[in-house]
């Protein structure tokens, strides 16, 4: 009876074992490049605004998926690509209370204002950590339609 059961454990830890094999592995963010991200979306915030603030979550994709998962982006010449629309890119999403400072309008018109700013960082330039793409609104989006987010700040708000 033990050698069935030790068999079937083995059986199973094996099966495990190539199972994980086979699956696929969604790119990590290593730690380093998690603190410049975390550095960045702090200073976009407080330029924004807040200087608190929260739920900030990354993820490491590719432009592609960021075109498909936002029906607005478009990026033509990119899509047609392969080189450009398979390039590494950070998305980081963040929640505050926001009114854009980087946002031109018309005189007398008040800067948007949002809840959720959303940022596009090439992985490729991660270490500058200059944003490619900025958004500010309302709704916060869909990290894990890209990949495997990581979170970077609590998702509740600092007291204090």
């Amino acid at each position: 009876m033990r050698v069935i059961a030790v068999a079937a454990l083995s059986a199973c830890l094996y099966a495990g074992v190539l199972g994980q094999g086979r699956a696929a592995k969604a790119p990590t963010i290593a730690r380093g490049e998690q603190v410049v991200l975390l550095n960045t979306a702090e200073r976009v915030a407080s330029r924004n605004g807040d200087r608190t603030p929260y739920d900030i979550e990354a993820v490491l994709t590719t432009v592609r998926r960021v075109i498909r998962l936002d029906p607005g982006e478009t990026r033509p010449a990119c899509e047609k690509t392969p080189s450009c629309a398979n390039a590494s890119l950070y998305v980081v999403a963040m929640r505050g209370r926001f009114r854009c400072s980087y946002c031109s309008v018309p005189p007398g018109a008040k800067a948007p204002r949002g809840t959720v700013i959303t940022l596009q960082i090439p992985a490729a330039t991660a270490p500058s950590s200059v944003p490619s793409g900025f958004a500010i609104g309302g709704r916060y989006p869909d990290l894990r339609a890209l990949g495997v987010p990581i979170r970077l700040r609590p998702a509740h708000r600092p007291v204090g």
